[in-house]
């Protein structure tokens, strides 16, 4: 019963070995899979605080939109108004639409340069028409 004893105390520790071995690379491993899942957690925080300022820069920017887009509507519903006030004074006046256009774009054209709006434009315009 002697005999046996030697052969597996050589084959557990020459197990032993092997698995210490095995467990130093399993280490190297770990430690370069901890390193990269820092990087990665490190990158991961980063596009976290980039997707909230993104979020919020979208928000702000559609805002805007959303306010832009009121003001051009209730622009364009003025002009279209003081358009349609000039147009009656002007056929009210004995004179055709039509025929006063040029004449009207380039007056308009003159006032936007100097910094009226179309709207206070064609009102003064109509205005005028209704005095003469």
């Amino acid at each position: 019963m002697a005999e046996f004893f030697p052969p597996v105390v050589f084959e557990v520790t020459a197990k032993a070995g092997e698995a210490i071995a095995a467990f130093k690379e399993v280490n190297v491993e770990l430690a370069a899979m901890q390193k990269n899942g820092v990087l990665a957690g490190d990158a991961m925080g980063k596009l976290t605080k980039a997707s909230a300022f993104a979020r919020t820069a979208i928000l702000g920017i559609g805002g805007a939109f959303a306010v832009m887009g009121v003001t051009s509507v209730e622009a364009l519903d003025k002009v279209e108004k003081a358009q349609a006030n000039l147009e009656v004074a002007i056929t009210n006046a004995g004179v055709s639409f039509k025929d006063a256009q040029p004449s009207i774009d380039a007056h308009a054209k003159t006032m936007t340069q100097l910094g009226f709006t179309l709207s206070d434009t064609y009102t003064a315009l109509s205005k005028n028409c209704g005095r003469s």
